[in-house]
């Protein structure tokens, strides 16, 4: 077992460890539940060269998009708890190789799946703050990462609402760490 993939398992174990601490030994009480399916575009920003290894990039493109659902189960002190789970796409990049004869390309495109725990705090008429933390799962390997929210939510009716938000998200690998900023819109529902 490589010493990557060694790493990755212990963060995902930790993970796992810490959140089953966190639930029973708190005193959760059932609140609410939520459900929200939501999608954003945005910008990463990372060092692409210490990422990819390769000293010169021929090409590179840092738009952001992902899409993901959250469901909040749990109200502990006035903050909803609950899981998020999603694919996120951070950024491409091309790099130019001779083989001897030919100059060849190569494309590699930076996704992944992540679950995360999340923490939202209603903090004013129709305006809330979330905080989550989880495993960003890439080919291979798992960093982990921080994600935050300023959101506002439009009423449609008393069960269902629009959330727009301004998400940051931080993801700490080891070759070098992305910064990720979009905004969001989605649909909520509580049944």
């Amino acid at each position: 077992m490589n010493s990557k993939n060694f790493k990755s398992k212990s963060k995902l174990f930790l993970f796992g460890l810490t959140l089953l601490i966190f639930l029973s030994v708190s005193d959760v009480i059932i609140g609410q539940s939520m459900l929200s399916v939501n999608g954003s575009i945005g910008y990463t920003s990372v060092d692409k060269n210490n990422w990819s290894g390769y000293s010169t990039l021929n090409d590179w493109g840092q738009f952001m998009s992902e899409g993901y659902a959250q469901y909040y189960f749990h109200e502990f002190r006035k903050i909803n708890i609950g899981v998020e789970a999603g694919y996120q796409y951070f950024f491409w990049y091309e790099y130019e190789y001779y083989d001897g004869y030919y100059r060849n390309y190569y494309e590699y495109n930076v996704k992944c799946w992540r679950i995360m725990g999340m923490a939202r705090n209603d903090v004013g008429t129709n305006l809330f703050t979330e905080f989550g933390l989880g495993l960003y799962m890439f080919d291979g390997y798992t960093d982990m990462g921080i994600t935050g929210s300023l959101g506002y939510e439009i009423n449609i009716n008393q069960q269902m609402s629009v959330p727009v938000k301004f998400r940051a998200a931080m993801v700490f690998d080891d070759a070098a760490n992305m910064s990720v900023f979009g905004i969001s819109i989605g649909f909520t529902y509580r049944p």
